[in-house]
């Protein structure tokens, strides 16, 4: 197989239908070369046997699970692409969103952007830097204290590397915020 240009980690456990759907979507939605590095965290409902069927997927199978952040970071360390993304298994991205921000990080008049945040639906109101609208669906980016921060975003991963991945205090809630702030103010 070629060297991918995006890996999208993706971590999981006891979610079948969830993690079909993200990687249906995946399959149909990102034509860049890319590869996806599913991190099961020991799941018992039919996804451990489904996923060693998929040839198309990097699987990492964890003896128990040890929270989200660490099996994004799992996945993170075994990237082989230029750039990384990460997603939780109830998302998806839109069709050509991958792309586009891999065309966007690689423009030549920016060559500071080390992360590119994609916009998601939010369940609140609070913290919204921007929004806008595709489809009839709002889609946003939040904020701490001004700074924009990725829910999901993709990174350079030789920067991911440098600022040494995400902090596996966080169990779940907050590893992104942290990650982007991380980025912000310690690589500028």
């Amino acid at each position: 197989r070629p060297t991918p240009i995006v890996s999208i980690v993706l971590p999981t456990c006891n979610r079948f239908s969830r993690l079909q759907r993200c990687i249906d979507k995946i399959r149909q939605g990102v034509e860049i070369a890319h590869e996806v590095i599913v991190v099961d965290g020991a799941s018992t409902d039919g996804t451990a046997e489904w996923l060693r069927e998929q040839r198309d997927l990097r699987v990492i199978r964890e003896d128990r699970r040890e929270g989200a952040v660490r099996a994004f970071n799992r996945g993170f360390r075994s990237a082989r692409g230029t750039y990384v993304t990460w997603l939780n298994d109830d998302a998806y991205p839109l069709p050509g969103s991958i792309d586009a921000a891999v065309r966007f990080i690689e423009r030549e008049d920016l060559p500071d952007v080390g992360m590119v945040a994609l916009y998601h639906t939010w369940h609140s109101e609070r913290n919204i830097l921007h929004e806008v609208e595709r489809d009839g669906s709002r889609y946003m980016i939040c904020h701490v204290r001004g700074y924009p921060y990725a829910n999901f975003g993709l990174l350079r991963r030789a920067l991911l590397e440098r600022v040494g991945f995400a902090d596996d205090s966080f169990r779940f809630f907050g590893y992104d915020p942290a990650l982007a702030l991380k980025i912000q103010l310690n690589e500028n």
